[in-house]
C-alpha cells in the first residue's frame, strides 16, 4: 500500500530508501518531496499540507500519484510552531509535538512520551515474535511452540498470522494452549 502511495517508483531503489522500512516505521524521515518545502514526509512523502493537496485532487476525480503532484505543487506554509520533539530531528512540528514525518511513527507505536519513542521504534523495527499481553503459562508455551514449528520446517510462521493467535488467546482467556473447552 505505502508503495502504491508513494506513486510506484523503481521497487528496489524504493525498498532500499531508509524512509520506508519497515512499514513506515522507521527512525528516520526525509523533507517533503515538493522542491523547497521545509517540512517532513510522511509515509507518502509528502508533509501533511501537500498530502491534503493530493488527496484533494484525488476525491475529485484526478488520477494522479504523489510524485507528479510533487513536481507541480508549489510551497505552502503553516503558521511556526516549533521544532519536532522526536530526539535528533529538525523539522517543524505538525499539529501535535512531531513533525509529519514522525507523526505517523509515533502513532503507530501508540503515542508514548516523545523522549521514548525512538526506543520503542528501535525495538519494533527489530524482528521479532511477540508475546505482550499473554498470561504467563501462555506467554513461556507460544515461544516453544514457534520453536517446534521453526525446527520442523515444513513453512514460515507468518507474523500476521501470530499476532492474530496472540489477540485470539488473549481475547478468549485461554490460560493455557493446553487447556481443552467443550
Amino acid at each position: 500500500m505505502a508503495w502504491r502511495k508513494a506513486g510506484r517508483p523503481e521497487r528496489e531503489a524504493w525498498i532500499v530508501d531508509p524512509v520506508n522500512r519497515p512499514a513506515g516505521l522507521g527512525l528516520d524521515v526525509a523533507s517533503c518531496l515538493v522542491a523547497g518545502c521545509p517540512y517532513s514526509g510522511g509515509l507518502s512523502r509528502l508533509c501533511d499540507l501537500h498530502l491534503s493537496g493530493c488527496n484533494g485532487l484525488h476525491s475529485r476525480g484526478q488520477s494522479i500519484d504523489v510524485r507528479q503532484y510533487a513536481a507541480a505543487a508549489g510551497v505552502l506554509s503553516r503558521p511556526t510552531a516549533g521544532r519536532c520533539g522526536f530526539a535528533g530531528c529538525g523539522y517543524e512540528i505538525s499539529r501535535h509535538g512531531p513533525c509529519d514525518g514522525h507523526h505517523y511513527r509515533w502513532t503507530k507505536v501508540g503515542r508514548p512520551l516523545l523522549a521514548e519513542s525512538r526506543a520503542e521504534l528501535e525495538r519494533r523495527a527489530a524482528p521479532s515474535f511477540s508475546v505482550a499481553g499473554l498470561p504467563p503459562p501462555v506467554a513461556l508455551e507460544f515461544p516453544y511452540l514457534l520453536q517446534v514449528r521453526t525446527d520442523q520446517r515444513r513453512s514460515k510462521v507468518v507474523p500476521s498470522s501470530w499476532v492474530r493467535a496472540v489477540n485470539t488467546v488473549i481475547a478468549e482467556g485461554v490460560t493455557s494452549v493446553r487447556d481443552q473447552r467443550v
